[in-house]
């Protein structure tokens, strides 16, 4: 196996219904040299078996444990555990775009003082969105220039978390 340029963080907690097309997603991915460090925050339903047969089907995949104190307390977990400079967050109901690492990965390679990028997002099934969130998603996916990101900071996040791959773990603690 070669050393993995990328560490997916994926903390869970009950996603045995969405986490096996998540998983797929992740094994779709055009760029295989990543890892995958999967928290399951004490899940209750089938996800440990998901995430069992995942780590039986592919050495890259990690599953660790974690005392269901939520999500912060399993990303920082997760995090601990992550061994490269990059990382990818993900979560259990979402599905990544089959080059989302590769093109992550060099837009960072490229841009040395970049620390973090983004990607847009669609919510799905598209017939069970409400108005509500498909304006969140249309404003969300409307930021698109530095200073629209720094403005929108001081409102709400600007990045959707599962969309970030980020540089510098050892600087960075969820909180």
């Amino acid at each position: 196996m070669r050393s993995p340029k990328v560490s997916i963080l994926l903390p869970v907690c009950n996603e045995a219904r969405h986490l096996p097309d998540a998983l797929e997603s992740i094994f779709r991915q055009s760029m295989t040299a990543w890892e995958l460090v999967a928290v399951d925050d004490f899940s209750t339903d089938g996800t440990r078996a998901i995430l069992a047969q995942a780590s039986r089907r592919d050495s890259r995949v990690r599953v660790l444990p974690s005392p269901g104190r939520g999500l912060v307390v399993a990303l920082n977990a997760g995090l601990a555990e992550c061994r490269t400079p990059l990382v990818a967050r993900m979560d259990g109901d979402d599905i990544s775009h089959p080059r989302r690492l590769e093109l992550q990965v060099a837009l960072l390679d490229a841009e040395p003082g970049v620390g973090l990028v983004a990607s847009a997002f669609r919510h799905f099934p598209r017939h069970q969105i409400g108005k509500g969130m498909l304006a969140y998603e249309s404003r969300q996916n409307g930021l698109t220039t530095h200073d629209e990101i720094l403005f929108d900071m001081f409102v709400e996040s600007p990045f959707v978390h599962p969309s970030v791959m980020f540089t510098g773990v050892k600087s960075v603690v969820f909180s």
